[in-house]
């Protein structure tokens, strides 16, 4: 048993320390991690780091120590329920039903052990001890689970309603605008209006797929594709936010193609979401002047698409999340790009509905990002 995890560690008080050392020899030959402790202090010190349970000669029961181990046992978690096993003598009256009966009982789980003990009985008590120990770590660790979803969840509507309070902003304003205004604002504003139902109603798409997507609802439509002049149509469609006068930033998109046509297997419209999430990414977090390559590969059986980017980059602690639901690189109200963190997620079930891989890469912040998804090519027996 590794010694660097008190948790599964028992802690051993006796009224000598060769007494508490023969009893950690006997339960380290049966694989169990145990440590003696000199004295309530040091029992005490140890138990606050954590331990799976306390074994106890009824000796070192002196009032004072019972008090702090009764105190140290009610700032438990609600999760746990720390055993302690009490080694007593034939005669106990004295200390376990005398003056320490009531400090006894705040121990709540405790197991008396007679003496003599044989050395099986021990090490049986205590794997039974341990065995329902880990029990309990489980839970703490499905409450722990439990409230990080909570935790997401309010977080996520607190998103949502940011994302969807921006462009009713807009319409609500344009409309009143329009009621108020003459014919020459007659051109602007329904434009404005029509842009930002969209957005809404772009939003509203990646909630039911998502939705679809978890519940396993989405079915694909494979076709033979061109996978190039899929990902073209893709670049070309955010060809009007990077380039020409009015673009937002101006971005150099660059599309690299393999000489010969790669043709795979595939659900166009389902495939045309994917590219379109990690392009569309890509730009959202590229600065303006940036340089976003998409590159296309083919090998014997897969295909690979690589989007890069030498944006903000993705820190390493976010990196291993970035396809988990709800998951954002700035988890702030005030972004500047939106987004409800639904898009990677969409594109990693997608994917994987294809029989492909996705990963992410990048150096760290500020140095770019990478997407690279692999595809299994339709085999020319198959296109023929």
């Amino acid at each position: 048993m590794p010694r660097d995890e008190p948790d599964q560690r028992f802690l051993i008080a006796a009224p000598t320390g060769r007494d508490a050392l023969l009893t950690c020899a006997v339960l380290e030959r049966a694989g169990l991690d145990a440590l003696a402790c000199a004295g309530g202090d040091e029992l005490h010190r140890q138990a606050t780091r954590g331990c799976a349970g306390l074994v106890l000669a009824e000796e070192v029961l002196v009032p004072a120590t019972v008090a702090r181990l009764a105190d140290l046992v009610a700032a438990q978690e609600p999760w746990s329920d720390l055993p302690v096993m009490l080694l007593t003598g034939e005669d106990s009256h004295t200390r376990t039903r005398g003056p320490n009966a009531a400090l006894l009982a705040r121990l709540g789980n405790v197991t008396l052990l007679e003496r003599p003990l044989r050395p099986v009985t021990m090490v049986s008590a205590v794997r039974a001890a341990l065995r329902a120990r880990r029990r309990q770590y489980q839970a703490r660790q499905m409450l722990a689970a439990q409230a990080e979803a909570l935790r997401q969840r309010d977080e996520f509507l607190a998103m949502l309603g940011h994302e969807l309070r921006n462009p009713l902003g807009v319409i609500l304003f344009s409309v009143d605008v329009l009621e108020r205004g003459g014919p020459e604002r007659a051109a602007r504003y329904p434009a404005t209006i029509r842009r930002q139902a969209r957005h809404l109603a772009r939003l509203v798409d990646d909630l039911l797929d998502v939705s679809r997507v978890t519940s396993g609802k989405i079915v694909l439509q494979r076709r033979p594709l061109a996978l190039g002049e899929l990902l073209r149509r893709c670049l070309e469609a955010f060809e009007p936010r990077t380039h020409g006068l009015h673009a937002p930033q101006h971005q150099r998109l660059e599309l690299v193609l393999p000489a010969e046509p790669t043709t795979l297997d595939g659900d166009e419209v389902r495939l045309e979401q994917v590219f379109t999430n990690l392009i569309g990414n890509a730009v959202k977090y590229t600065p303006a002047g940036g340089h976003i390559t998409v590159t296309l590969t083919h090998h014997a059986t897969t295909a690979e698409i690589r989007i890069s980017d030498d944006g903000v980059g993705i820190a390493a602690d976010m990196l291993p999340y970035v396809f988990d639901l709800f998951a954002q690189a700035k988890r702030t109200l005030d972004r500047s790009q939106g987004g409800l963190g639904v898009g990677l997620t969409l594109v990693r079930t997608l994917v994987q509905l294809h029989a492909g891989t996705v990963e992410a890469h990048s150096a760290g912040l500020g140095r770019g990002s990478e997407f690279v998804v692999q595809l299994p090519l339709t085999p020319p027996a198959a296109r023929a």
